[in-house]
């Protein structure tokens, strides 16, 4: 056996490396490389010429007997009991239908019915070894791309294998058994290993959520970094971590108020004037909205902070289509917002371009540059709500609405505020009858927003951005690490099966 599956442990380090070894030793084991074999005495032959896939027999639920001792095997294993058999002997069930292509070695009487193949072993062959020798073949990749995958017999009857002496099936077996025993094993020992992790990682990440100041949430997070080889493993698991740093933000947790930043009631009535004198220059839809009841406040803030509604940041404008039968509308500078443009935080440029004359020629409005454009029709909203803050002037489509703030100032912090708000405003989507989802304009802007004062606001963001890069650096390592071990995997795999 070469070397390399002797310490097959190191190469399984990746997502999914566990299962290609498991292919690599069946692989290996059907072409005589996995024990010291001489192949010139294997015979060469098709499928076909060596056993016959039988087609079951319909057994429906209503004319089976639940109290028998027999196993009704359908394409995926076992589907009932009967007390009858179909097949009496040690066979393999082969899925024909749904489950194409998948194997089980059955060593007792059993029943395989219509959606499944089953096969007994001719004398020349180990039962064992032909599980092996039908595993190695994939026959799942044969199954045909329809509706429901099915396996034809015919197109596995013209796979070639070859067959060795039944001795050496037998030590074959025993091999193979051994590797996936071990495997088995070591997939186990690292599956307690995670969700060792997983519960070290909820114990650090529990002290980031109950942090009440900012040096307690400080000295979390430095405990998060000093054992992030430990905590983490896989990328995905950085996207709590961004969640929290999010969260602790908008609570005031990040951040202190110092004594000259001013207070959030004088920033709100502040508010509340620019949007009167921003609706009379530039004509956006200012909403009379009420105060947030402290009933509607979605958790506690710092003293110094206040309750705001989204709408309270600033007026909005919405957007059109012009016609697509008009090239001359689509051959522009204009960039035009539409959702799948919304993948980026921030916005300079988008897939599609308006010219002036279909501004002119129609009822688009000009969006300023520092407004925070929001998704309100369309699939997507069924489990994101995309925000972004445009850095230049653009125009968007219906589906969109973009909120101009009465202080431009606001906006980078409003654009961390509406992502940390994404659950409460997607409780409001609602579902047309065909299924589009799309959100009430009202709703979001009655949106509750925490509000601090413009200089704690603009320090938060500075640590939001400081903290979010740390945990882009996080996961790109994670990721590189990820796919190191993963080509590495790969990289022996196939020196392997190629030597």
């Amino acid at each position: 056996m070469t070397p390399a599956l002797e310490h097959f442990e190191l190469l399984a380090e990746a997502e999914g490396d566990i299962e290609k070894l498991r292919e690599l030793t069946l692989d290996l084991a059907v072409r005589g490389r996995l024990l010291p074999s001489d192949t010139s005495h294997w015979i060469k032959t098709r499928l076909g010429e060596l056993i016959r896939l039988t087609y079951g027999k319909a057994l429906p639920e209503r004319a089976r007997n639940p109290a028998g001792q027999v196993p009704v095997y359908g394409s995926n294993g076992v589907v009932g009991r009967h007390d009858q058999a179909l097949v009496h002997q040690p066979c393999l069930i082969v899925g024909r239908k749904g489950s194409a292509g998948s194997i089980h070695c059955v060593t007792e009487p059993c029943w395989p019915i219509d959606t499944a193949y089953f096969v007994t072993a001719p004398p020349e062959v180990e039962l064992e070894f032909l599980f092996v020798l039908l595993r190695s073949l994939k026959l799942e990749r044969l199954g045909r791309a329809i509706a429901v995958p099915g396996l034809n017999r015919n197109d596995a009857y013209a796979l070639t294998v070859c067959l060795p002496p039944c001795e050496e099936q037998r030590r074959i077996v025993a091999k193979v058994n051994e590797l996936m025993q071990r495997l088995d094993e070591w997939e186990s020992r690292r599956a307690k290993q995670r969700a060792l992790q997983a519960r070290l990682r909820s114990s650090v990440l529990d002290a980031l959520v109950l942090a009440q100041k900012p040096e307690a949430f400080s000295a979390a997070w430095r405990h998060a970094l000093d054992h992030f080889e430990v905590l983490f493993e896989r990328p995905e698991d950085i996207q709590a971590l961004r969640e929290l740093v999010l969260h602790a933000a908008l609570r005031g947790i990040l951040t202190k108020s110092e004594p000259d930043d001013g207070s959030a009631d004088t920033l709100l009535s502040h508010l509340g004037s620019e949007r009167q004198r921003m609706r009379g220059n530039i004509r956006v839809k200012d909403t009379h909205l009420p105060p947030v009841s402290p009933a509607e406040e979605p958790y506690p803030l710092p003293s110094s902070w206040r309750w705001c509604r989204l709408g309270h940041f600033g007026g909005l404008l919405g957007g059109g289509t012009p016609s697509k039968a008009n090239t001359a509308l689509w051959s522009g500078p204009i960039p035009w917002v539409s959702p799948k443009d919304m993948k980026r935080s921030y916005l300079d440029d988008t897939e599609d371009h308006l010219s002036e004359l279909a501004v002119e020629q129609s009822s688009l409005r000009r969006i300023p540059p520092g407004s925070l454009l929001f998704v309100v029709r369309g699939m997507i909203l069924a489990h994101s709500f995309p925000v972004a803050l445009t850095t230049r002037e653009v125009t968007i489509n219906q589906d969109m609405k973009g909120l101009v703030p009465a202080l431009p100032e606001t906006g980078p912090y409003l654009l961390w505020a509406c992502k940390a708000a994404r659950a409460r405003i997607l409780q409001h989507v609602e579902r047309s009858s065909h299924g589009t989802c799309r959100l009430d304009t009202r709703r979001v802007q009655e949106t509750p927003i925490p509000l601090p004062s413009l200089p704690e606001q603009r320090r938060i963001v500075s640590r939001l951005e400081a903290l979010t890069r740390q945990c882009d650096e996080l996961e790109l390592r994670l990721r590189q690490a990820d796919q190191a071990a993963s080509k590495l995997t790969e990289s022996m795999v196939a020196t392997l099966v190629s030597s």
